[in-house]
């Protein structure tokens, strides 16, 4: 008889109980993200495997010939600054209850980030608990945003005249072209390939309560869409695209009657701040709230800051003046960045140049728009000369970032 034919005897309720006290009083301590040197060119640990099926893989580790610990990996492309960039989205984060508290998570993260790292991601992403993955080097980079109208108000918004309809299939590359055109140029967005995507799939809590609406001009033809998350009690606006952007005011009063249908008093736009429907908004009287957590839920951090830096490279060095160099030394790797008349190129680090220390989570951060170099300069985080910080806030301004719910994994 194999390893795995043999019965485990069943945990006891109150081992099972203290495990729960156990993981309860490590989500209770929000934890800082890791600084210490770190190689992810290491092998694989041997008891670990990777099954792959098309753009889903899953990282394993075996005890005794079967699964003690596991994630999944979602191969999928991030826009950043208006360039994608491969993204790892790490979920399903799981191990068995004889096998906690061993350290087979730990391992499973680690070897995770090294197989990321192998396979040429750039980043990644996860939807964490509080006090856990900032020891792999995850930070928080992406805050909750939410802003609130007064349903009688937005009932009241200027309109084209747009017709609402259920989304069908037969919308689908409409919906995702719009879609593209409206994130080409933002931060935090996934690229959605009609083979792979399925469509409004995931709500604010990771079920199927999301629903689409197209819009229709007066002469029936496309003319964007918005998506809501419908909880029961309460509903909220996820996701808007519209080709002309006076079509906002149409979907501000589509909101308010799916508000009102459930005795809101309120429009609830979860989207970014810029966001095109949320400015319209603003003159009418709207309250915006944006939550940046201490640790937990969406958290992210580099996987290969050489690979990343040279694709962001075009976009990011477009506005220099002048010619300069810089050392980018961090926990993970060290570059070098050179430019000239507005073209940047990321080499090894160069000997003689100014250097920039900080972890690869806070380049991170600073990349995604999150936390500006001054702030995290003036926290001690970056230790540089003051004029690597000045060319760190031209290459990374802090700018509005968002992750649609309906992108979760």
């Amino acid at each position: 008889m194999c390893a795995r034919d043999r019965k485990r005897p069943a945990m006891s309720k109150r081992a099972l109980r203290q495990q729960a006290k156990r993981m309860a009083e490590l989500q209770s301590r929000p934890a800082e993200p890791s600084t210490a040197r770190e190689n992810l060119d290491l092998d694989l640990d041997a008891d670990v495997t990777v099954r792959s099926r098309g753009t889903l893989h899953r990282v394993s580790v075996t005890v005794d010939g079967e699964d003690a610990s596991g994630c999944a990996v979602w191969e999928l492309q991030m826009r950043v600054a208006g360039v994608w960039l491969k993204m790892g989205g790490i979920g399903g984060v799981g191990t068995r209850p004889e096998h906690r508290f061993k350290g087979q998570a730990r391992r499973v993260i680690v070897n995770a980030l090294r197989w990321m790292r192998r396979g040429g991601y750039d980043v990644t992403l996860l939807f964490g608990i509080t006090g856990f993955y900032p020891k792999f080097g995850y930070a928080p980079a992406f805050p909750r945003t939410r802003s609130y109208l007064d349903v009688d108000v937005a009932a009241g918004a200027n309109a084209l005249g747009y017709r609402f309809v259920p989304y069908g299939p037969k919308y689908l590359k409409r919906v995702l072209g719009s879609y593209h055109r409206t994130v080409s140029d933002m931060t935090g967005p996934v690229r959605r390939l009609p083979k792979r995507w399925r469509p409004f799939r995931e709500g604010l809590n990771w079920g199927p309560r999301i629903a689409c609406r197209v819009a229709l001009d007066r002469a029936g033809r496309f003319a964007g869409y918005y998506a809501s998350d419908d909880q029961g009690a309460t509903i909220e606006l996820v996701e808007a695209s519209l080709i002309d952007v006076a079509g906002a005011g149409d979907v501000l009063r589509a909101a308010a009657a799916d508000a009102r249908e459930r005795g809101q008093e309120r429009v609830v736009l979860n989207l970014p701040e810029d966001d095109p429907v949320v400015r319209s908004a603003r003159p009418l009287g709207v309250l915006t709230e944006i939550h940046c957590a201490r640790d937990g839920g969406p958290l992210f951090r580099l996987i290969d800051v050489s690979s990343t830096l040279r694709k962001l490279a075009p976009r990011v060095g477009s506005g220099f003046e002048g010619m300069g160099a810089l050392s980018v030394r961090t926990n993970l790797d060290a570059v070098g960045l050179r430019w000239s008349r507005g073209k940047l190129k990321v080499t090894d680090a160069i000997p003689g140049s100014p250097n920039a220390k900080l972890p690869q989570w806070a380049l991170g951060q600073m990349i995604v728009g999150y936390a500006s170099a001054s702030s995290l300069a003036a926290a001690g985080v970056l230790r540089a000369p003051a004029r690597a910080v000045r060319a760190f806030e031209e290459m990374f301004p802090q700018r509005p970032h968002f992750y649609y719910a309906n992108d979760k994994f």
